[in-house]
């Protein structure tokens, strides 16, 4: 059963509550299953391929699969630490190569 982004927003909250003033030192962290960057070097059907499953997966709305463009994917993190609190992720070893952009454009944000 794959977590909505409303259940997600519910469980931070849960978090928030309960954490009190200590809110702000506490590391939320996702374990993403699946990430990638729309034109990432992939080959034409690898590419294809996980846009469609990311597709799938973005019709519910869910915290673990990240996909789209750079600029796309950055916007989702940043609104995701705005709105729940998360500030931590793990990538899965095979995206961690794509994704390496989008550490170099938080750092330090």
């Amino acid at each position: 059963l794959v977590s909505t982004n409303g259940a997600t927003a519910a469980k931070a909250a849960m978090v928030r509550a309960a954490a009190g003033p200590r809110w702000g030192s506490i590391d939320l962290n996702v374990l993403v299953f699946y990430a990638g960057l729309v034109g990432a070097g992939e080959g034409p059907l690898t590419s294809a391929w996980n846009a469609a499953k990311a597709a799938a997966v973005s019709l519910i709305g869910t915290p673990y699969v990240l996909h789209g463009t750079r600029s796309q994917v950055r916007e989702i993190l940043l609104r995701r630490r705005e709105t729940w609190g998360l500030n931590s992720y793990t990538i899965h070893a095979g995206s961690m190569e794509s994704m390496a952009p989008i550490v170099d454009d938080l750092a330090g944000r």
